[in-house]
């Protein structure tokens, strides 16, 4: 009710991080049936077609057969002019104010985001918000902008798995904006459940975690309930900008193809600490690539770059490393082998064995994995779609390259962000470095090698 009277005092966009069993999809009827209602009172012109228009988006076909079903039990019978049920649609009974015109409900999926586009929608209805791709979302949203329509937008769903979801930030702007209305609510506020009812939902403490248990039906959102655990705590220090003496360097490279970048993340072998990374984009060659791969382990003396095997030209990519000399190990990211590396990666998020400094891909990444349901049934782990795994990929590969954890990384403190800034003349080498800023530099940079030395216990 509580729901109900936000629309009936104007919200025009209502979002609901609701738990599990408490009625998101009746209240989506029957704000749907309102809609139809409001919008028969309305003169529409014959140049809108439909007259009346509804989408029901979902992640796939499979989660629609539950809100199908009772709309076809729930919509009397009489208003229903025509009913496709192979096509996932049906027409509503329209009256003179639309010329005896015909509404249209139909379902459609987030599979393929570039269908949801080009109409203009009286009412749309997400359902199963936290599964619909933000690719999906940003093509969806504008279709309820079109002149004339009513407007009405109705997301429902659990708590997202990550806060870059959109899913997440509707939320939070709903909170602050006037014109829309957030609502959270428990399984256990539904009052239509049982004592047994509410007694089982108990018992699924001991089968889940409790993040999961959470999100699930206390509605609360933690990044914990994703496939990656504790992130937060692996969250510390800063990338390097030159190699520590004494200390032994390895890399992971995900190789990327097409719309994928490729990711090179450089990691401390003993402390199993992320220190540098590069990527390179669609637009930089392979040759390019690996030239740059080459000049970073003349830099940094890599002990040993593992990589993808795997990926589209994956062998080419393989024979052409082996050429360099560079001390590469190929690795088939196939299978099992896929699902232990993952979950190697895993372990050590969750025991704290890894540390890597905020990275914004890596860490969106990380938060974004879970496992989800494939649209055939299976399961997978796997990034939402429009979303990139590259730099999980590359991190986990490299930590096949590192020595077991002992104990917990411990936090590095953050370097200063002072720095001296070379003047134009100094960069294009039309001066000398002899500035005061320059030695500046120097200096510090000899302070920099002496304190890393010390801490790696290396003489000078």
């Amino acid at each position: 009710m509580a729901v109900h009277q936000a629309r009936a005092d104007g919200a025009r966009r209502i979002v609901s991080k609701i738990g599990r069993r408490w009625g998101k999809t009746r209240f989506g009827i029957g704000d749907m049936i309102e809609a139809y209602h409001h919008v028969l009172q309305q003169h529409r012109p014959e140049s809108m077609v439909p007259p009346f228009h509804v989408w029901l988006v979902v992640p796939n076909f499979p989660q629609a057969r539950q809100p199908w079903n009772e709309m076809q039990q729930l919509i009397p019978r009489e208003w229903v002019t025509q009913l496709n049920p192979s096509d996932w649609n049906f027409w509503l009974r329209g009256n003179e104010r639309w010329q005896h015109r015909q509404g249209f409900v139909e379902v459609k999926t987030a599979h393929d985001p570039d269908a949801l586009q080009t109409t203009g929608v009286d009412y749309l209805w997400i359902d199963e918000a936290q599964d619909v791709p933000n690719e999906a979302f940003e093509k969806v949203l504008p279709v309820s902008r079109s002149p004339g329509v009513l407007g009405w937008q109705y997301f429902d769903g659990i708590p997202s798995l990550y806060p870059e979801h959109w899913f997440e930030r509707a939320y939070r702007e709903a909170e602050r904006n006037p014109l829309h209305f957030s609502h959270t609510a428990t399984s256990f506020d539904n009052p239509l459940l049982t004592t047994i009812d509410k007694a089982e939902i108990e018992s699924d403490r001991e089968v889940l975690s409790n993040a999961a248990w959470e999100r699930l039906y206390l509605a609360q959102y933690s990044e914990n309930a994703a496939f990656f655990r504790n992130v937060s705590q692996c969250i510390s220090g800063d990338l390097l900008t030159e190699p520590t003496p004494g200390r032994q360097y390895i890399a992971g490279l995900d190789v990327g193809w097409t719309n994928d970048p490729s990711v090179f993340i450089l990691m401390d072998m003993e402390s199993r600490r992320v220190v540098n990374h590069w990527e390179w984009d669609g637009s930089v060659s392979w040759v390019q690539t690996r030239e740059h791969i080459m000049a970073i382990h003349d830099e940094w003396g890599l002990k040993t770059i593992i990589f993808d095997a795997s990926s589209g030209g994956g062998k080419a990519v393989e024979e052409d490393l082996m050429n360099t000399g560079l001390p590469v190990e190929p690795f088939a990211i196939v299978g099992e082998r896929r699902k232990e590396l993952l979950e190697r990666l895993a372990g050590a998020t969750e025991r704290a064995t890894i540390s890597f400094p905020p990275i914004p891909q890596l860490v969106r990444q990380l938060r974004a994995m879970q496992m989800r349901r494939l649209p055939a049934g299976a399961y997978r782990l796997q990034v939402p779609r429009g979303e990139h795994d590259d730099y999980i990929f590359a991190l986990a590969l490299g930590l096949t390259a590192c020595i077991e954890a002992r104990a917990p990384v411990s936090t590095p403190p953050r370097a200063s962000s002072s720095r001296y800034v070379p003047t134009q003349a100094e960069v294009d080498g039309h001066a000398r470095m002899r500035s005061k800023g320059a030695q500046i530099m120097r200096l510090a940079r000899s302070e920099r090698l002496k304190r890393r030395a010390d801490m790696a216990d290396v003489e000078r």
